[in-house]
């Protein structure tokens, strides 16, 4: 708590533009600089959106980008022009990459994750801005954030299908046993106040997730109608099932059978190349695994053979 404000603090000292690092000359011609570089990067990304083969998590990021920073530097109104067209472009592909019931259509862990950072920091940061997005866009997230709990095993543990590099929106909490897909769990159930989401997180060892207060997210609910054995096991849109013995406590069995298609767009850039991932764990000891992709760029050789059927 100490450190929050702490870093607020400097932050309003650097931020604002009365800030001591802008006075005189020399700081009136940094404060000038940084902005124009500020307005060049929203431009930059705005004028270079992916819109072929890599319109898919690529192009979430890039709209989440050009939204936030017009917001956060909302100074020209050529900027004000952008993140109205970003804002279209993630109401659209929110419901385009993700199945109706909330699987990235990437057909990866990792980027499931990812992609669903950036929807959750332009959701946010659009609400605390009086800028809201449609029923549709978080019922979007809503669903996604439902798969990544009946996804994950007693644990906390999700699969690694698919690609993975690792990529974070933002990493807020630095505890030794964090985790961002535990947090994402933690989020969803103080964001839409889901029982079954929290009652999820809880018993896959989150309490009070440490990134909820940087995100403006009160506690997830403690009480309620909703457990993790109500979250929904088919997902036939997006191609997963879960099915198995005692599932959400300390002693389940887990089938997790990944049969939907390979990818999304027309390179399925992420997706495994698999005809019928089958995963299996007990008490949260993985038996039967699907090895994603191994590593992204670091071993090359292993990341190929894995890639390969």
């Amino acid at each position: 708590k100490d450190l929050r404000h702490h870093l607020a603090r400097q932050h309003a000292r650097f931020a604002a533009a009365d800030s001591p690092l802008f006075e005189g000359e020399q700081g009136s011609q940094l404060r000038s600089r940084w902005l124009q570089s500020i307005y060049q990067h929203i431009r930059f990304a705005s004028d270079n959106y992916s819109r072929y083969s890599s319109a898919d998590n690529h192009l979430i990021g890039e709209a989440a980008g050009v939204f936030v920073a017009a917001h956060t530097w909302d100074r020209w109104e050529e900027t004000r022009r952008l993140r109205a067209q970003a804002k279209s472009i993630l109401e659209r592909e929110a419901v385009r990459q993700f199945s109706a019931d909330g699987v990235n259509l990437e057909q990866a862990t990792c980027y499931h994750k990812f992609t669903l950072q950036f929807l959750l920091a332009a959701g946010l940061c659009g609400r605390a801005n009086g800028e809201d997005f449609s029923a549709a866009y978080w019922s979007t997230i809503e669903s996604a954030l439902t798969f990544l709990a009946s996804l994950m095993d007693c644990r906390g543990q999700v699969p690694a299908i698919g690609d993975a590099d690792d990529g974070e929106v933002w990493c807020l909490a630095h505890d030794s046993d964090f985790d961002s897909y535990r947090s994402l769990v933690a989020i969803g159930a103080a964001l839409f106040r889901r029982t079954d989401l929290s009652a999820k997180a809880r018993s896959s060892g989150v309490g009070n997730d440490g990134q909820l207060p940087w995100l403006g997210l009160g506690a997830p609910p403690l009480y309620g109608k909703g457990t993790a054995n109500d979250l929904p096991r088919s997902f036939p849109q997006g191609g997963y099932i879960v099915v198995g013995e005692a599932l959400d406590t300390p002693r389940e069995f887990r089938v997790t059978f990944d049969c939907g298609a390979l990818g999304y767009n027309r390179i399925a850039g992420h997706g495994h190349a698999d005809a019928l991932a089958v995963l299996v764990s007990w008490e949260g000891d993985p038996l039967l695994v699907d090895a994603g992709t191994y590593c992204y760029n670091a071993a090359p050789e292993w990341r190929r053979f894995f890639r390969s059927t």
